[in-house]
């Protein structure tokens, strides 16, 4: 079955390279000696192609910093601060030439008042004037505040840039040693048409913190301990219980070691003795699930009942209780038979509650394919509302229309509930 959920785009903030003089004549001096590149003209760079290179699931964002040609600090501030009530809470930040040490000096005199997922800086001066001024764009002593607001850092410089010397990296490193570099040989100052390196970060980095916030959330979930060694049970249940807050364990799983006594007179009876027998084992406030199934031959007077697994002795293999059930049938003009399962309940306070689920339904004159892991019926029972027996159907089939199924799903809806309660 599809998702068709809408997933978040990852946003990301691109700030541009740009020239910074200290005085307007000495900006239009620069102006009268600046070299006309056609080809920069005619062809956009990575940032331009950066949306279309990482695809749909970013949202890259190229403004144009106010009067890039003759930048001043003071301007970009002002209009970055106008930008940050506009994006999301946990932006990637990319920042190239100019751009890296306007992110390098915000981030570290100012608090960003957002969380920052990672910090890129392509080919970024640091307090250099060796090529070219930077004005008022320079860096104070302490970079210390960068880090504290982000834990990605990534670095990438070309040893041949002839904008900004490869000694600004060096000081980069030496004054956050924890970056992440990236260092070429042939890149210049990095104006390329892609940047498949910076791409493969920006991928690899966001697919790396999804999967470990699925892993947080996933450790998060609230922990319910399901009283079987069934595996057939096991599967069933997890289904029911996918996309909640909820996160099944098997008893064995929480170290609960052997299984109870199944000797009681009701289904009801022997769901709670499970749950019971766990939850002496188990520290307190855990929520507990077992469950008891029986199955009701109308032509056998309700047989085989709540010893729907011991009729046929009690050491009987899956195979043996279907040909023993196949052979008390034989002859039988009515096959017609319900299965019926009581879940058992303990909340972390210690009250336990029962939820039962019905499927009618009749038996087969023989098995129409194998039979589930410990389910002898599977094969041979096909219910009312549908023309498969349980062992063709997938589990979200089953779990629909089957007895367990339908008593699982109302102790999720308790469970649900119960939150909402006593703690929403």
């Amino acid at each position: 079955m599809k998702n068709h959920q809408t997933t978040k785009k990852q946003q990301i903030f691109v700030i541009h390279g740009g020239s910074a003089y200290n005085s307007d004549e000495e900006y239009r001096s620069a102006l009268k000696k600046r070299d006309i590149d056609l080809d920069r003209m005619r062809k956009p760079d990575w940032k331009m192609r950066l949306q279309k290179s990482l695809g749909k699931k970013y949202d890259v964002l190229t403004p144009r910093m106010p009067n890039s040609s003759n930048a001043k600090y003071a301007d970009w501030k002002i209009f970055f601060e106008r930008c940050i009530p506009h994006l999301d809470q946990e932006v990637i930040f990319i920042g190239h030439s100019l751009g890296g040490i306007f992110l390098a000096k915000y981030l570290s005199e100012e608090r960003y008042p957002k969380k920052i997922t990672a910090a890129f800086f392509v080919a970024a001066p640091y307090n250099t004037k060796e090529i070219h001024p930077l004005a008022d764009f320079v860096l104070g002593d302490n970079l210390e505040k960068i880090s504290a607001q982000c834990d990605n850092l990534f670095f990438y410089h070309s040893q041949d840039d002839e904008v900004v010397p490869f000694s600004s990296y060096k000081q980069y490193k030496e004054k956050l040693p924890a970056i992440k570099g990236r260092i070429f040989s042939d890149r210049g100052h990095m104006n390329g048409k892609k940047f498949p390196e910076l791409v493969a970060d920006i991928t690899a980095l966001t697919r790396s913190l999804k999967e470990n916030q699925k892993k947080e959330a996933f450790e998060k979930r609230t922990k319910i301990i399901l009283a079987t060694t069934n595996p057939s049970k096991i599967e069933q249940i997890r289904d029911v219980f996918k996309n909640t807050r909820f996160r099944i364990l098997t008893a064995a799983e929480a170290g609960v070691q052997g299984e109870a006594i199944e000797d009681g007179e009701t289904l009801q009876e022997n769901a709670l003795k499970k749950a019971l027998y766990a939850k002496e084992r188990l520290p307190e406030g855990t929520w507990i699930l077992a469950d008891d199934t029986g199955v009701f031959i109308h032509a056998l007077v309700g047989q085989p009942g709540i010893r729907a697994t011991r009729w046929a002795g009690e050491n009987a293999t899956t195979d043996e209780i279907m040909q023993f059930t196949l052979k008390k049938l034989e002859g039988a003009h009515n096959r017609d038979a319900h299965f019926e399962t009581v879940v058992a309940l303990i909340a972390p306070d210690g009250r336990h509650r029962f939820f039962s689920g019905v499927a009618q339904g009749h038996f087969l004159e023989a098995p129409r394919t194998r039979p589930q892991p410990k389910m002898p019926y599977s094969p041979i029972f096909m219910p009312n509302q549908s023309n498969h027996v349980w062992a063709e159907m997938t589990v979200e089939e089953e779990n629909r229309i089957s007895h367990r199924g339908k008593a699982f799903s109302k102790a999720k809806l308790y469970m649900q509930e119960y939150y909402l309660m006593d703690y929403d």
